[in-house]
């Protein structure tokens, strides 16, 4: 459910979206430049069950449903945070993680979405010593735009020193304007 309240705490209006929340698929809400609403969700997802798709609504001011866009996944993604960009666009972060005859691979995920939630385009990275040392973990926890429109994202990167104990390490991304490294 969303619930759209004014300063005073009053309920302007309440948007039931009959998707069920789990803990690895958290709604995520961004108004937009024209006055919309994008809403991330997934539908009936639970942990580690990848082929449930991922949903994005777009509501109008007035909580009516003008879109509901709809992505069916091979594996995990995870929108950890969204962001407006200047022309209207937002920029969601995350993670993913899919299974592979090697075990899983965790890496951090990156996507532009316009105002009518569709995906423009989708980056994922990951930990480039991962192999090396059989462990590893990437999220982009925030992501901002710059001013030349190029992207900034941070996080962490989890991997396995040479005693095989895991350490964290603060990641900082930058791309261009289509999340590619420059």
């Amino acid at each position: 459910t969303v619930i759209r309240i004014n300063n005073n705490g009053d309920t302007l209006w309440t948007t039931t979206l009959n998707e069920t929340a789990q803990d690895v698929c958290l709604p995520r809400v961004r108004s937009l430049l024209n006055g919309n609403f994008l809403v991330t969700w997934c539908q009936d997802t639970t942990l580690f069950i990848y082929d449930e798709p991922e949903v994005f609504y777009v509501l109008d001011p007035n909580g009516h449903i003008i879109k509901k866009q709809t992505y069916p996944l091979s594996y995990y993604k995870g929108i950890v945070s969204i962001k407006l960009t200047a022309n209207g666009d937002v920029l969601a972060c995350g993670e993913t993680f899919m299974n592979n005859i090697l075990g899983g691979i965790s890496g951090a995920s990156l996507r532009r979405i316009n105002p009518n939630g569709e995906v423009l385009w989708e980056r994922e990275y990951f930990n480039p010593h991962w192999y090396e040392q059989g462990s590893g973990a990437n999220v982009l926890f925030d992501v901002a735009e710059a001013d030349n429109g190029d992207i900034v994202g941070t996080g962490f990167v989890l991997h396995n020193n040479e005693q095989n104990q895991g350490e964290i390490s603060i990641w900082l991304l930058k791309t261009n304007a289509n999340g590619c490294f420059t």
